[in-house]
């Protein structure tokens, strides 16, 4: 039973994700291309998640995988529409197409995490204000029902997935489940579906009020917008696309803002923006300045190390180099800046070096000479047997690998570009 909700629950992100698309492809089609919007065709669209998850399931050979995803591809190339309907649908059939992809480069989970609540809510806000400059807003209420179809398969698929976190904590423990946990969860889902339907019960009943809301909310943006406009030098005169936009869509609404008196909610809506702005300007400053701090303290604390500690022997360790090549082919830990910061450290440079140094010299020995020392050697005696003709540069060259292996970020830019000159005089 547990597979089965899984698969509803991932199959419902899938459509969750999907609808985002579908509205932003019907609004772009019926207020830029001048033809009624196919549903037909966007609609068959949203199987193709659907076919890509069970791709992404059961496919492991990469190329039957990469196969089950040009398909789609070639019933798009079949398609008998306009340039302009065939690069919206060549637009959204590669957002989907790249977001499967990208799922199974990372090796991910086959199941797609559902939009964020609140990047939906904003994709659909702005669809309705681009509705409203470009379309006179014939797609209001559409994207409202939209909207509704997301939210609610959002929390169905929220449900879902607690609901297997509950059974999965319940079959491993035979102790009772906190309530608090159980409650939060539950207290989530019905008040999400409440909130949906006190939301359709008050736009049923007044009709209009969406609209009403739109127009109060592009005319705030306008005024917002003014105010920026009047801050750039030779400012003079007002933008009148702002009007034209806060006029087309606030069409039969009352009056919120006269022109040159800005009302009272545009005058509030301003001083949050600013404070949000100033807010967001201090938090970045303040953000860099300690990166500066803590970039100057790692630089102190490097140079900051004596001098026995940086002209020190470290331990002379066997070392298995076999071993460490299995490593870097396991999936790396941390995020892509921890592992990017690691490659490019001094440390991590002089230890390539070192490998290339010994991987070029590997064929001077029998394999059975190889085995022992990359297995049961040391660095100095791995270099000494490698290289016994240069005697004090090998073993030199094996203390900074080792400085580089064992001293914990004590080596520096000079460090590596030692490492090279050493390298290259061993090649000679």
């Amino acid at each position: 039973m547990s597979r089965k909700i899984e698969i509803v629950k991932n199959a419902l992100a899938e459509m969750a994700n999907f609808l985002v698309l579908f509205a932003l492809g019907v609004v772009v089609w019926g207020d830029f291309i001048e033809t009624p919007p196919d549903f037909g065709i966007l609609l068959a669209l949203g199987l193709v998640p659907l076919f890509y998850y069970g791709a992404r399931e059961r496919c492991e050979s990469f190329w039957v995988f990469l196969l089950l995803h040009l398909l789609p591809w070639g019933g798009f190339c079949l398609l008998d529409k306009a340039i302009a309907e065939k690069a919206l649908l060549f637009f959204l059939l590669a957002a989907i197409t790249l977001m499967s992809f990208s799922r199974k480069m990372k090796g991910l989970a086959a199941g797609m995490e559902a939009a964020h609540p609140a990047f939906a809510a904003l994709v659909f806000w702005g669809l309705y204000l681009i509705d409203g400059r470009f379309g006179g807003g014939a797609w209001s209420g559409f994207l409202l029902y939209v909207g509704t179809g997301f939210a609610v398969g959002y929390l169905l698929r929220y449900f879902f997935q607690q609901f297997l976190h509950f059974m999965d904590v319940n079959n491993r423990t035979t102790e009772n489940i906190p309530v608090k946990h159980v409650f939060r969860s539950a207290m989530a889902l019905a008040g999400g579906f409440t909130a949906i339907a006190g939301s359709l019960m008050v736009f049923g009943a007044h009709k209009g009020l969406a609209d009403t809301i739109g127009a109060a909310l592009i005319r705030v943006l306008a005024a917002v917008f003014r105010f920026l406009f009047s801050m750039l030098p030779g400012a003079g005169e007002k933008e009148p696309v702002f009007e034209e936009a806060a006029g087309a869509a606030g069409e039969g609404f009352g009056e919120l803002m006269e022109p040159g008196e800005p009302s009272l909610l545009a005058q509030i809506f301003e001083i949050l923006f600013e404070a949000l702005v100033a807010a967001a300007l201090i938090a970045l400053a303040v953000t860099a300045l300690l990166a500066a701090v803590r970039l100057i303290r790692e630089i102190f604390s490097r140079k900051g190390k004596s001098p026995a500690k940086e002209e020190g022997a470290f331990e002379d360790k066997v070392e298995n180099l076999e071993r460490g090549k299995r490593k870097q082919k396991e999936k790396p830990e941390g995020s892509l800046w921890e592992r990017m910061g690691k490659a490019l450290s001094p440390e991590e440079r002089i230890r390539r070096i070192y490998r290339k140094v010994l991987e070029k010299e590997r064929a001077s020995l029998k394999e059975e000479e190889w085995a022992v020392l990359a297995t049961k050697a040391t660095p100095r005696e791995c270099c000494a047997a490698l290289f016994p003709e240069e005697g004090d540069l090998a073993q030199e060259f094996a203390r900074l690998y080792e400085k580089a292996r064992y001293g914990r970020g004590l080596c520096g830019g000079e460090d590596v570009k030692k490492a090279r000159k050493l390298a290259d005089g061993l090649h000679r």
